[in-house]
């Protein structure tokens, strides 16, 4: 359950966050200076992006556990993401079309209830984990049993609740010491160096950093750029529909993609995709918005081959019970370096410059990125399943 405390952690602390912004009209009227009012929302992202930070790689993480204990693999991962993206188009579709019509306020009202579906699927999800590890308990399946649907329970309720929470207790104790004979007492730095020390996982990193950097201008600032092309909030939740439309079925044969292609092949068609798309929006002539809707398809190839790409190569290098650490640590390279640097310097030079200028750089940056993942993929990656041959 401390996955499940830390997550609800983090969607307090975002969704407080995003609450917050309707202060700022107060603020600047208050005090009398828009300065201040930027300097609130400033605080606000920063807060936000710490919420949000809490939250995505423990769900990383909770997915590979909760496959593992399946007995699927974990490239199966892609297959499970593929339902975040089907929502996440539904969801756009319909906040651009309310946007539309009653106005950003309605943000508000979308944020307050998803919160809450959030914490009672986050309840729920804790409840059945416990229910199914008691009664596996107190079943005598062993001490890693867990129930499945359908199976049947005997007698558990001869057996007193007292016994099952001391073997709980005992197991704890036990794994403080070893998980699956790892040492839990692993630090960061020999986590990290146990994923990334390679030749092969430097180049990695480098290129999910650069395209990282890509990614987060293109989703915190494109649809400031689709508004001076023209486009209708509506619109905008449309190029999101044609964007999952692409990851659906790249999620759904990850499995299938990652013993055909491997990690390398995938990584770099995210990057080509990334580059051909936003070199592709500096082509695109004024009050032609729709054009755009011929573009986001790549995004969706992007977005699923690098998740895919990635999450795959840290999972076969984490050791078990530390999925979401290792996750994290890739999480932490990419927001840190990639998104801050991304944003910090694509922000200054769409200002100064203009985002044509802006896009036609990100896609140099992105472009030698992948050549550097490019060379140290000629050195031998470590030996592990679904990397490149």
């Amino acid at each position: 359950n401390g996955r499940v405390y830390v997550m609800t952690c983090g969607l307090v602390i975002s969704t407080i966050a995003f609450l917050m912004h309707m202060m700022g009209k107060s603020i600047e009227s208050w005090t009398g200076s828009k300065d201040m009012a930027v300097k609130w929302y400033f605080f606000l992202r920063v807060l936000y992006a710490s919420g949000i930070s809490l939250i995505n790689p423990i769900l990383d993480g909770i997915t590979l556990a909760h496959l593992q204990s399946e007995g699927s693999s974990k490239s199966d991962f892609g297959k499970e993401r593929l339902h975040g993206a089907i929502w996440w188009a539904i969801a756009n579709i319909i906040i651009g079309i309310c946007i539309d019509i009653w106005g950003f306020n309605i943000m508000y009202a979308a944020t307050l209830a998803t919160f809450l579906l959030s914490i009672m699927a986050l309840v729920g999800y804790a409840r059945e984990q416990n229910n199914n590890y008691f009664l596996g308990q107190a079943n005598g399946e062993g001490e890693n049993h867990m129930l499945v649907p359908g199976e049947e329970i005997q007698d558990y309720r001869s057996v007193p609740i007292s016994v099952a929470v001391e073997q709980h207790v005992t197991e704890i104790e036990h794994t403080s010491e070893t998980t699956d004979g790892v040492d839990s007492s692993l630090s960061t730095v020999e986590l990290f160096v146990l994923i990334f020390g390679s030749f092969y996982g430097f180049g990695l990193v480098v290129s999910c950093v650069t395209l990282t950097m890509g990614t987060a201008v293109v989703e915190n600032l494109i649809f400031l750029f689709f508004e001076k092309l023209g486009a209708s909030w509506t619109v905008c939740g449309l190029s999101v529909l044609v964007t999952v439309m692409f990851e659906v079925p790249i999620f759904h044969f990850a499995p299938d993609l990652l013993q055909l292609l491997g990690v390398s092949r995938l990584q770099h068609i995210a990057c080509l995709a990334y580059v051909t798309r936003v070199v592709g929006y500096t082509l695109i002539p004024s009050n032609h918005s729709y054009w755009v809707l011929f573009l986001e398809p790549l995004h969706g190839v992007t977005f699923a081959c690098y998740r895919t790409a990635s999450v795959e190569f840290v999972a076969q290098l984490s050791p078990d019970g530390f999925e979401a650490s290792g996750q994290g640590l890739l999480s932490t390279l990419k927001g840190c370096i990639g998104a801050f640097t991304g944003l910090s310097i694509g922000g200054y030079v769409e200002q100064q410059f203009g985002a044509r200028v802006m896009y036609r750089g990100l896609a140099i940056v992105v472009a030698l990125g992948t050549l550097v993942f490019d060379i140290a993929g000629r050195y031998k990656p470590p030996h592990r399943p679904h990397l490149p041959s």
